[in-house]
């Protein structure tokens, strides 16, 4: 069985479970029993299904037992307990998901964990601390040798762990409720506890980040909420079976506060995903002949493109921007491009490549936070000149917000590696950028408390963004940012936000980034509690629009018309459905209203066109054509539509004189099929022929594309006089001279 296989049935027992199908689940589980060949494992799953099989002999045969539910809900929390216990075991037996001498390497130490080295771990790392102190005093920032070690110890404990015992436990509270253990050494233990609950859940670990959330340590409870959410969001289906979990939840509703975190995290986790999205923008402006290959008309008179920039698929100017009247939500969008313009989209391309360090060859680092202390980061200065102030530019880069914790090592590890006449004026340019970058942060906000753990979240989901993306093994570990991400769909998400103003803003920014599905959601959840928004209506019509379900669109639009709401560009949407729709008529009276109130709208004068042409009034069409030629007699697309419209109008000559017009090199094969039909209707018999053949070349299937287009057309072809028998041997002649 291999991970893929694994995977897909641990995900059918899982919803089984969820869908109340146990015995379903008992039946897939049993099949991975077998494989696991684990006699303790294979006596629990017995146990369970004779329970479960008790039960509904019990529940058909005798009177009602009032405890049904309570048991059943305890049965499937044990069914799933052993589930993920059977799982984890053939991962770590056949090797799964890690190299074996990795996976060897972090769970060493593990089973050895009991209360005493529980406090040996604290007392270890409590007494570098003091350490630091001492030798700070006396000017160096030496790290006690055994700092690193025990930290790595404690990492892989935690992570490697499925399952955590009396003794984790009590190693994460003394963790969290030490004053002496630094910041950045409790980031990092937070990073294990949540890369350990998505590889194997436990609720004793969600648990654990709650009580580091709620101990309200600046750089550690971002770090822990940001796992929160993230674990609920996946194991969202099972958390109505933790009773204590529940609980839990239920006791944050309404909380301000970590509503408005959990927004913050949403959108960065979101803005994550555009990574691969600009990479390949960057790409297409590199290599902008791609571009030139794709093709450029997508039907014969390619009516989608006569201009650049038609109305279709416009958002409505008149929508304000939703967050500019939130507390510390102000100028939302300019925040986000200005937060590492697009956060580490543009980073992610400018430190790949030194992720190859040795530094990065320990998995702890990946997680490691900057600061100016580390000696790793400290090393790369040493070659700098004595005016250099090292510690000042380290602290700077430790506050500085545009930069995540990952790219800040890959920038020290690489200046040692830098030539000196170089490095000097790296330096200070970057110390400048820092400096500049700075006051305009400071400028636009104040850096309360909300903006800083702001930036904790960004530069941590960066961070957890380059390890799964970027790092060696990166396809053998569980990847986060693969996970689908709708978190407004959660139980957690439900029970926690009740402020509907943030539910609004997370709708938003999903509308803003053309995450439209997701925004859909949202935005139909909050129409079922106000069916007096306009605008809502209309965003919710503008989101089914760009997935293709014009029915629903039209629905909202006509909803939002009813108010008569931002009537021009209202009135342009319901045009354009119904001539989706295929309702002609309809859409037609919309485009003249609004030919009313713009008469020399190009777009507009073109789609009367289009529908004039669908209705197959075609002088009617060809009136409104001409109108664009005559206001832009530049555009050579709208010679297509007119010399078709002529030649369904027996204006043959006019048509071949718009065809003419096409720059030869601008003809697609549509443009030549035409060509051909105008010639012929003229008896202009070789010039037909020989532009039927250039049609023929031009097709990417070339002879048989023509012979369909060819005989569709041979309705209008036979109406102006041609034989019919004559336009069979034309397919036979042409066939003939393509095998020639």
């Amino acid at each position: 069985m291999n991970l893929k296989e694994l995977e897909a049935s641990y995900k059918k027992i899982t919803q089984y479970i969820e869908q109340k199908k146990l015995n379903s689940a008992f039946t897939i589980l049993e099949v991975l029993l077998k494989e696991a060949r684990n006699g303790e494992f294979t006596e629990e799953f017995y146990r369970h299904r004779n329970t479960y099989n008790s039960m509904l002999a019990y529940t058909f045969q005798q009177v009602e037992d009032p405890q049904k539910e309570k048991v059943y809900h305890n049965l499937c929390k044990q069914v799933i307990t052993l589930t993920d216990k059977v799982r984890d075991n053939l991962i770590y037996q056949k090797v799964l998901l890690m190299p074996a001498a990795l996976h060897k390497r972090l769970t060493l130490q593990t089973a050895e964990l009991n209360e005493d080295n529980v406090q040996e771990m604290i007392e270890t790392l409590e007494f570098s601390k003091e350490l630091k102190s001492l030798l700070s005093e006396t000017g160096s920032t030496t790290q006690s040798s055994e700092e690193p070690e025990m930290v790595r110890k404690i990492f892989a404990i935690l992570w490697t762990t499925n399952q955590y015992k009396h003794s984790h436990q009590e190693l994460i509270r003394q963790l969290n409720d030490s004053d002496m253990l630094p910041w950045y050494h409790k980031s990092v233990f937070v990073s294990a506890v949540t890369l350990s609950l998505l590889r194997s859940f436990d609720e004793t670990k969600i648990l654990a980040l709650f009580d580091i959330y709620d101990r309200k340590e600046h750089q550690v409870w971002e770090r822990a909420l940001a796992g929160i959410v993230f674990a609920l969001n996946y194991y969202n289906n099972r958390l109505h079976l933790y009773p204590e979990l529940m609980e839990k939840l239920n006791s944050y509703a309404g909380d301000r506060d970590l509503e408005e975190s959990i927004q913050d995290i949403i959108i960065q986790f979101m803005k994550s995903r555009e990574t691969e999205k600009i990479t390949r923008k960057f790409q297409d402006e590199i290599m902008p002949e791609m571009m030139k290959m794709r093709d450029r008309f997508n039907t014969k008179l390619d009516l989608d493109n006569l201009f650049q920039e038609g109305f279709d698929e416009d958002k409505n100017p008149e929508w304000e921007r939703f967050f500019k009247d939130s507390p510390n939500l102000a100028d939302k969008l300019a925040e986000f491009s200005n937060m590492q313009i697009e956060g580490s989209d543009v980073f992610m391309g400018t430190f790949a490549m030194l992720k190859q360090f040795p530094f990065f060859h320990d998995l702890v680092h990946w997680f490691t936070p900057f600061y100016r202390e580390n000696n790793e980061a400290r090393a790369g200065f040493e070659q700098t000149q004595e005016t250099f102030d090292a510690d000042k530019f380290l602290e700077g880069l430790q506050k500085t917000a545009y930069i995540c914790n990952s790219d800040k090592y890959s920038f020290c590890i690489n200046i040692k590696h830098v030539p000196a006449e170089q490095r000097e004026t790296m330096l200070r340019l970057f110390s400048m950028e820092m400096e500049a970058m700075d006051e305009i942060a400071a400028d636009k906000k104040l850096l309360n408390n909300r903006a800083e753990s702001k930036v904790v979240f960004t530069q941590y989901i960066q961070d957890l963004y380059r390890f799964f993306k970027l790092h060696p093994q990166k396809n053998e570990f569980f990847d986060l940012f693969r996970l689908k991400f709708d978190l407004h769909n959660t139980l957690f998400f439900k029970k926690i936000i009740q402020n509907n103003d943030l539910v609004r803003n997370i709708a938003e920014f999903y509308f803003s980034r053309d995450y439209y599905k997701e925004a859909l959601e949202i935005f139909e959840y909050l129409n079922n509690k106000d069916s007096e928004d306009a605008e809502l209506w209309q965003k919710i019509g503008y989101a089914y629009e760009q997935l293709g379900q014009y029915e629903h669109a039209l629905t909202y639009y006509q909803k939002a018309e009813y108010l008569n709401n931002n009537r021009l560009w209202l009135t342009k949407k319901l045009a354009f459905c119904n001539r989706r729709l295929k309702r002609y008529e309809k859409a037609l009276k919309y485009y003249q209203k609004i030919e009313k109130e713009d008469p020399e709208n190009l777009s507009v004068q073109a789609n009367i066109g289009r529908t004039f042409l669908e209705l197959g009034d075609y002088e009617n069409a060809l009136k409104h054509y001409y109108k664009v030629e005559f206001l832009d007699s530049g555009n050579h697309k709208i010679l297509r539509p007119i010399a078709w419209c002529s030649f369904l109008v027996g204006k043959h000559e006019k048509a071949l004189d718009y065809l003419r017009r096409i720059p030869e090199n601008e003809r697609n094969e549509h443009d030549w099929m035409n060509l051909g039909h105008a010639n012929w209707m003229l008896s202009y018999k070789e010039p037909a022929v020989n532009s039927y053949r250039k049609s023929i070349q031009k097709a990417n299937e070339g002879f048989k594309w023509f012979i369909q287009e060819f005989l569709k057309d041979s309705d209008y072809l036979i109406k102006f006089g041609i034989d019919p028998l004559d336009v069979h041997l034309m397919a036979d002649y042409l066939s003939v001279k393509q095998q020639a």
